[in-house]
């Protein structure tokens, strides 16, 4: 019979939670923030940006653009089909920390996605 120890079942409750928290500010952040900017570039005449988009990575696009530095990431960040200008013209600070606080707990999700497998796989410390 196997029986979780208390270390594994704590990495598994925070890795849990900051699941949730990247969910939960994923839909604030598009609700509150995406949804106002698309509307005010379109506002502008200007075509939908991400003409598609059916798993929601548009968002994403959206946050980057706002949290990461534009010279470092301005060439690579045109595959989202979304101007750099356009977003920081219509966003708000709001905007901002909602952008920070869901990149933050997606990249430390990711961290902690990253520990478990280097853990499992090369330490055993789950097995």
């Amino acid at each position: 019979r196997y029986t979780m120890s208390s270390f594994e079942l704590y990495f598994d409750w925070i890795g849990i939670s900051f699941l949730a928290l990247t969910w939960i500010f994923w839909f604030v952040f598009s609700l509150f923030s995406m949804r106002r900017i698309e509307r005010s570039i379109m506002a502008e005449g200007k075509p939908r940006p991400f003409a598609w988009d059916g798993i929601g990575i548009r968002v994403v696009g959206y946050a980057i653009r706002l949290v990461l530095p534009e010279g470092l990431f301005r060439t690579r960040l045109e595959m989202y089909d979304v101007d750099i200008d356009d977003v920081k013209k219509y966003a708000n600070r709001n905007d901002y920390v909602r952008a920070a606080i869901f990149m933050f707990f997606g990249f430390v999700f990711v961290l902690l996605v990253a520990l478990y497998v280097v853990l499992e796989f090369f330490f055993g410390w789950f097995a």
